[in-house]
């Protein structure tokens, strides 16, 4: 696996992020993913190939994360605390499940959805850090606005999904890209450690 090891900056390994879940209450989300025969991997960049006017084009797509039948994928560059929202988001894709493939609208739902308890998850975890004086760990809101009253706010998080993802679906809709990941390197259960 090409993550690097413990310690540098802005990298992320497994069992610092099953470190920092277990710390907060939500370390059982790994085994969950496993016991569900999903496959966790990771990689540094994502670049998305499809077809314009009969050529073949690509284009790298800065997606912190990304899931896909039985899979997660997180990229290699993100801090800790950033890499362990994004598989909990990728997590809530999985037991979630609005999204139909033979509605397309679905996917905006159930993204909505998953903003709105990632939102949840980054205050518990923002409280519970607090509480044990690791403002180090402590995590901001996602989207900007995102939070009233403490709170996530379900219209600032509607606007966001439909500016950022609406365009995208209606994209994937005309050119049908396919996403290659580079590297797409395989986290064996043991690595997250336990």
């Amino acid at each position: 696996m090409s993550l690097p090891q413990s310690g540098q900056k802005g990298r992320w390994t497994p069992q610092e992020v099953r470190e920092y879940l277990d710390r907060y209450g939500y370390g059982h989300i790994i085994d969950e993913l496993y016991d569900a025969g999903y496959r966790i991997k990771s990689y540094d960049r994502m670049v998305t190939t499809y077809i314009e006017n009969g050529e073949i084009k690509s284009r790298e797509v800065p997606a912190n994360g990304s899931h896909s039948d039985s899979t997660i994928r997180i990229r290699a560059n993100l801090s800790v605390k950033e890499a362990a929202s994004v598989l909990f988001h990728e997590y809530l894709h999985f037991k979630i499940e609005i999204y139909q493939r033979d509605d397309p609208e679905s996917w905006l739902k159930e993204e909505e959805e998953v903003r709105y308890r990632e939102e949840l998850f980054r205050i518990d975890v923002s409280k519970k850090a607090a509480e044990l004086g690791r403002v180090e760990d402590m995590l901001g809101p996602k989207i900007a606005g995102g939070r009233r009253n403490g709170i996530p706010d379900r219209n600032t998080i509607h606007d966001y999904v439909e500016k950022k993802y609406r365009p995208f679906l209606e994209w994937t809709r005309k050119m049908h890209p396919k996403s290659d990941y580079i590297p797409d390197d395989d986290i064996s259960r043991k690595e997250w450690g336990k």
